[in-house]
């Protein structure tokens, strides 16, 4: 590793860090320390190569980035372009192991932290709208561990994925009961426990059955603009049978805030101001999140780019991949977070797309230039309710 590869792995360890633990920007020593790290991190953008295609996907993810912090007074889209420019040229495979190792050692050091008591344990009692009972729940430094579930979640898809071929009944066994005692013991967030539970086992369930990955990616293309669909159509619609009720009462309420959202703003063109909105409540879905925050020309560039990308894992039998972006693309229907790299590591699968890094097929270290195409795929890679913590709002980068 080189220094200027150094500065970016420094920029991702202190976004994931600091986001795990709980800080948002709004927090001084984590605004600081992105500030800090990241001039570091820009040496590595400025001594980069670029080709023209390179510099015209730099200049859009740049612009999109600065056109919504001012427009929207949210700074993740504008991190999330720093960190996939600043990651052109390393191996995918190589980030995403990076990835899940800072996010274990984030997960962990939040733990012992709090149990030496540098960060607050706090209680509160939260309404469990399919139960229609009260539960206590648990927050650390201020924000609810549902973020905890999230990179839980986070650690076992990457984990499984890039093992993806060589997967062990045992591991996905383990990891099974690691999500039941997180849930039981620190998170009772059940969106975290289901889609964590829901996610390995279909990791190996495809990574055993043919049948299953081709199925797969036949329909993988189809899951960025139908989950949307879903999404925006479940919120307009809520209100108006017993059906949907029922559905809100799975989903904790979550169909309920869509639907104040689209009946009062709407999706807008081109995005609103985050910083009046979230003064309202939080949001608990990124399509609807992204429809009215980002507006629908983000909304169409960003899920076409993932459709786009998800198509090319179909056409090279990325199946790895594919259930990467997949899971993340199910996971962002509980949680707003999936414009931000920080907490959504599949969007770097989707930079090294954009600069046209090569072959995904090739494996996931096809980053920089695909001299492994033709390798076989199977070496690619290839919340909970949540309406309380105010403090972590969205936390997204």
């Amino acid at each position: 590793m080189d220094i200027l590869e150094f500065f970016f792995f420094l920029l991702l360890a202190v976004c994931v860090v600091f986001q795990t633990w709980g800080f948002s920007f709004g927090d001084q020593a984590y605004f600081g320390s992105v500030i800090l790290v990241g001039i570091l991190a820009a040496s590595k953008i400025l001594a980069s190569r670029y080709t023209g295609r390179d510099l015209i996907v730099c200049g859009i993810l740049l612009a999109v980035g600065l056109f919504f912090a001012f427009r929207s007074h949210r700074y993740t889209l504008l991190l999330t372009a720093l960190l996939l420019i600043s990651a052109k040229g390393i191996e995918t495979r190589r980030l995403l192991s990076s990835y899940l190792w800072i996010k274990v050692f984030a997960i962990l050091s939040l733990f012992g932290l709090a149990t030496i008591g540098v960060f607050d344990v706090d209680t509160f009692q939260h309404y469990r709208m399919t139960t229609g009972e009260f539960e206590t729940r648990t927050l650390i430094n201020g924000a609810a561990t549902n973020i905890v579930h999230l990179g839980f979640f986070a650690v076992s898809v990457i984990w499984l994925c890039l093992r993806y071929g060589k997967i062990h009944l045992r591991e996905a066994a383990m990891l099974l009961i690691l999500d039941s005692v997180l849930y039981l013991a620190v998170t009772r967030s059940v969106a975290g426990v289901s889609l964590s539970a829901i996610s390995i086992l279909l990791i190996y369930v495809c990574s055993k059955s043919k049948a299953s990955e081709r199925l797969l990616l036949r329909i993988a293309p189809l899951l960025p603009f139908g989950l949307m669909l879903v999404m925006v159509i479940l919120g307009y619609a809520y209100g108006s049978g017993e059906l949907l009720e029922s559905i809100n009462r799975l989903s904790t309420g979550r169909i309920a805030y869509d639907h104040y959202w689209l009946e009062a703003y709407g999706p807008t063109i081109l995005g609103s101001s985050f910083t009046e909105l979230i003064d309202e409540g939080n949001f608990d879905d990124s399509f609807v999140y992204v429809l009215v925050i980002y507006g629908i020309v983000f909304a169409f560039l960003l899920y076409g780019a993932v459709t786009a990308l998800l198509a090319r894992m179909r056409r090279e039998g990325d199946a790895s991949g594919a259930l990467l972006v997949i899971l993340f693309l199910i996971y962002s229907v509980v949680e707003s977070v999936y414009p931000s790299a920080v907490v959504n590591p599949s969007l770097f699968l989707l930079g090294a797309y954009l600069f046209g890094m090569g072959s995904m097929s090739g494996g996931i270290d096809d980053h920089t230039a695909g001299e492994t195409k033709g390798a076989v795929a199977s070496n690619c890679l290839v919340g909970s309710s949540g309406r309380v913590f105010r403090k972590v709002g969205m936390f997204h980068g």
